[in-house]
Formats: C-alpha cells, structure tokens, sequence
C-alpha cells in the first residue's frame, strides 16, 4: 500500500548559495635609485668658506627629481671643520615622502663606506627642500682616508620613496603580500621538485629539474630538449662543463631569477659567468657583471679584467680600467697572482693599463 505521506516524509534538499568574499588590501609601495657624485680637484674646490656648496646633477627617482649638495667646508660657522652632505628636493610641485642614505666610495676596495642613514622619514616640499648631514666627517679624518685619492673622491646617495598606501579590492585574501611571487614559486618548485622529469648530474650530483623551465630560461637547454635531435625518452643530462656547486648556483637562477647568498666571493661568480655564456643566459650574465663590479678589489681586478676581455664584458672592464687608473690600486695589484694570470691571458691589455696612467683618468660607465 503506497504512503500519500512519502513525499512530506522525504528530507528538503537544502538549496545552495554562492557566495563571494571580497577583501579590500591596502599596499604601500617603494621606489629606490642611487647617484654617483665625483669631485675631481678637491684641493681646488676647498677653501671657499662655509655656505659655499656644489650640486650634483640632477637625478630621478620615484618620478621626482634630486640633487647632492656638497659643503666642502661646512654649511654653517659651527660645521667648518666637517664635510656637510645633503639631499636636495629639485621637483617644482609635489610631495615626496623619502628615506635616504649617503655614503662615501673607499677607493682601495670600491666598497661603501662610512654610511649615514636619515633618522626618520622626510617629507620633501617646496617649502622643505634639503636635509641631510651637516657634520658628516670630519675634514681632516677624510683627507687621510682610502676616500679621496689623487684629489678625488665619491659621494654615494640612495633615495626611497614611499608612495602613497592605495587600497583595492581582490576575491581572495592575501595570507601575506610577497616581496617576489615568482622568486618564491621558482623557489619552491625547485626544492619540492614537484613534476620534475629530467635530472641534470654535474660531478656525480643529481639535480631534479623541469624540462620547460630549463629550455626557457636557456637556448642550449632548449636546443638540447626540444630540438631537432631532441630525444624523447630522454630523463638525464649529463653537466660535464660546469662544476656542481657553480651548476646549483645557476639552477637556482634559472628558478628564481636571483643570484643565490653564497655566490659572494668574486671566484664563484666569475665561474658561474663562464656558466651563463655557455648557456647562453643573458641575464644571468649581466647578474653576474654587475656583482663582479660591485666586488673589486686589489686582489681581483686581474682576474676579472682578463675575463672580462675575454667575455666581451664592456661595463665590467671599463670599471677595471677606471679602478687600476688609481696608482696605489695598480702597484698594489701588480704583485697578485691574478695580475700574474691577466699578463698571460691579456697580454695587449698591460699596454693599454700602462698607456691610461699617461692620460686622463677614463670616466666608468655608471648607472644614473
């Protein structure tokens, strides 16, 4: 006997809402860009008494527009023994809310050096225009310094802005704002080795890889997986020209697109360099120039001269040359065995190093 009832006995299906949560995220974004100021003839540009300033050229950074003012003998009666540094507002209109640094060059190792930070944020304005360090270094501590060879020296300064914070809407809430979204993804497929399907062995080491990526990031790659004598059942290769660790460090870039912290010492990126060119990794290259430039030294140049010759490094051996124009840098250098290797590898190169002595310094290539 059927139940009339059976249909008010059955349980409701419980209907179903979408829903959509929108999160409103706010971000503050920064820009950052450093200035180079050389000052040639400093005995020459001393001496005019305080309130006597020089401005750098103007530079940009964050779409405003600065300059370094430079006291060579104090900006006021109570700083005339001290160099006073400073950054200068030089944007018509606007507001620019800034952190900054200014350093000095040490000429001997190229390396930054006694850096003043400002103590707060700054707001730059028309009516406020120039801050900075009116007792910066004392002038006769810097005379006797690595920072002011042959009368010459170099102010450093680095400006950050800080924009304005801006909200916006997404669907889905952030658990944290990445710094680098693609350095952390590379980062983490390449350490969870998730869908590898090819090993690259270099000195006996295996290192898990993705076919796709390699063959993006490197032509050689490309050529070697998905080229014409590509082989299809192909899952190793084998790294016979790059050592293991110099491999590791340049597999790490191929996922990240950052040089890893322990290539530090000029030796490891002046091997993974060699590593870029034959696999023909432009960017890597260019990583790699600019940390060798950014690490020379007495005991260094020879080597990264010689390569850079040999690479067709222009910038790289153009910040060479300008460091060995030095006198104390070359005669400090002359006795190292990386001089030792540059006079065998480059020998047309002494020429030319001991030519520049007898001419004017070259100006290096330096970014704006």
């Amino acid at each position: 006997m059927g139940n009339s009832n059976s249909s008010s006995l059955q349980q409701e299906t419980p209907k179903r809402y979408k829903t959509t949560e929108k999160v409103s995220v706010c971000r503050t974004e920064t820009t950052t860009g450093s200035h180079r100021f050389e000052i040639h003839n400093y005995s020459l540009t001393k001496g005019g008494g305080h309130e006597k300033y020089i401005l750098s050229k103007i530079f940009c950074v964050g779409g405003y527009d600065w300059a370094v003012r430079v006291y060579l003998d104090g900006a006021r009666k109570e700083d005339s023994e001290y160099l006073s540094l400073y950054l200068q507002f030089e944007s018509k209109s606007g507001e620019a809310k800034t952190d900054f640094s200014i350093s000095l060059l040490e000429l001997t190792t190229g390396k930054t050096v006694l850096k003043k930070k400002s103590a707060t944020t700054t707001t730059f304005n028309s009516t406020k225009s120039v801050s900075g360090f009116s007792q910066f270094l004392k002038r006769d501590i810097f005379e006797a310094s690595n920072c002011l060879k042959e009368d010459f020296f170099t102010i450093i300064c680095q400006v950050t802005v800080i924009k304005e914070p801006h909200t916006y809407i997404t669907k889905f809430p952030a658990a944290s704002a990445p710094i680098n979204t693609y350095y952390e993804i590379g980062h983490d497929l390449l350490l969870s080795e998730t869908g590898a399907d090819i090993t690259c062995e270099a000195e006996g080491e295996c290192f898990p890889a993705h076919k796709c990526i390699l063959a993006l990031r490197s032509p050689v790659f490309n050529a070697q997986l998905f080229g014409a004598m590509k082989d299809e059942k192909q899952d190793k290769i084998k790294i016979s020209d790059v050592r293991a660790p110099i491999f590791k460090a340049m597999l790490f870039f191929i996922y990240t697109g950052l040089l890893p912290d322990h290539v530090e010492g000029a030796e490891a990126a002046q091997h993974l360099l060699v590593a870029a060119d034959r696999y023909g990794m432009q960017t890597l290259r260019r990583a790699c120039e600019e940390r060798l430039s950014q690490q020379l030294d007495v005991v260094n140049v020879g080597t990264t001269l010689a390569l850079a010759e040999q690479h067709n490094l222009t910038r790289l051996k153009s910040d060479c040359l300008y460091y060995l124009s030095f006198s104390e840098v070359f005669f400090s250098a002359l006795g190292t065995e990386g001089f030792a290797h540059l006079a065998k590898a480059c020998p047309d190169i002494l020429k030319e190093i001991s030519n520049m002595h007898d001419r004017k310094k070259p100006k290096p290539l330096l970014k704006e």
